[in-house]
């Protein structure tokens, strides 16, 4: 942290600290300064600030109760069972706070997913999420939270793994079990990390095609935006997108755009793409234009059908159609450039 931030920092806690201290409601004041103590780890100025202000407000007693955790930074752990936070919404804020000192949090963030408490593992791995990519050293940890007897620290643990994105693929095979988990939630969390990750997700593929038919709605959907992310790599989920593109469920924008990014290993959907591209929703039809375009010349057989969206109502979808011609065409005459 820069002077100059370190500086700002500590001028918006002062402030802070003057409102908590000001506020009738003890608990809240308690919980707001407990806060204000953690981000006092990382900014030296912001502990004058707090010892300051709270001598001249509260009883002597209580600021030294409240101050000790700084004078004597421990695990995070410890500072939660001294001050007693349970509440969501405080251990939401004290997430926050640890994400703000930045990577230099993550080694006692670490230690805390060890934590014999789930509230302080659920804490840490929050605050891993927030950090996101400069936490990758934590990685390992985040693996080993997957299989927390806690669905509570199994959801931010995925979460954060996916924050951190590619620099997470060790974590491939955790979250193709994680995939399976009973809670939905986890299992939702799973597959938006595998997402984040990318094709280096690519071995998740067939757990991602039975995702697909999840009891949960949300599960569903992000399998096939994960399956699309993957790209080409996911050609196998192609003959399971059709099925689901066919359904014609929510979310079948989702299955044409996944089918697209697939590009042309996916011109088995050809047709039914085409009877996107009818579709009477505009968002529908501008997808299914898209996509064909991302397959390429394997689409031809719509061209027929992309040269009548040309006259659609729409101008997205008489735009999304022209390009995808001229990817069809231009894709053939380049291929027929090059043959012999």
């Amino acid at each position: 942290m820069t002077d100059n931030s370190a500086a700002v920092a500590g001028a918006d806690a002062a402030g802070g600290v003057i409102e908590a201290a000001e506020h009738r409601r003890p608990r809240r004041w308690r919980q707001r300064i407990l806060i204000l103590c953690l981000l006092a780890l990382a900014v030296p100025d912001t502990i004058r600030c707090v010892r300051y202000v709270l001598y001249a407000r509260t009883p002597v007693g209580r600021v030294n109760r409240l101050l000790h955790p700084v004078r004597k930074p421990g695990p995070v752990g410890n500072l939660l069972r001294r001050t007693g936070i349970v509440k969501e919404p405080a251990l939401y804020a004290l997430s926050r706070s640890l994400a703000a000192i930045g990577p230099a949090a993550v080694p006692a963030l670490i230690e805390a997913l060890r934590d014999k408490e789930a509230r302080v593992r659920v804490s840490a791995a929050r605050a891993l999420h927030l950090i996101g990519p400069a936490a990758a050293e934590a990685v390992p940890a985040l693996i080993a939270a997957l299989k927390d007897e806690d669905w509570r620290v199994r959801w931010p643990a995925a979460d954060a793994l996916g924050r951190i994105g590619p620099a997470a693929k060790d974590a491939v095979p955790a979250l193709m079990v994680a995939l399976e988990d009973y809670y939905g939630s986890v299992r939702w969390s799973a597959a938006c990390a595998l997402a984040d990750i990318g094709p280096g997700a690519k071995d998740a593929v067939p757990l991602l095609i039975d995702a697909l038919n999840d009891e949960d709605l949300w599960v569903r959907d992000v399998a096939v935006q994960t399956l699309g992310t993957i790209g080409p790599e996911a050609r196998e989920a192609v003959p399971a997108l059709i099925v689901s593109l066919r359904m014609w469920r929510r979310g079948v924008a989702n299955d044409v755009r996944a089918l697209g990014r697939i590009g042309p290993a996916a011109k088995d959907a050809v047709p039914v793409v085409i009877e996107a591209l009818q579709a009477d929703v505009p968002h529908v039809r501008y997808v299914a234009a898209g996509a064909l375009g991302e397959i390429g010349p394997a689409a031809a057989e719509a061209v027929p059908a992309l040269k009548k969206a040309l006259g659609d109502e729409y101008g997205d979808v008489r735009a999304a159609a022209a390009e995808a011609l001229e990817k069809i065409g231009a894709a053939k005459r380049q291929r027929e450039g090059n043959a012999p």
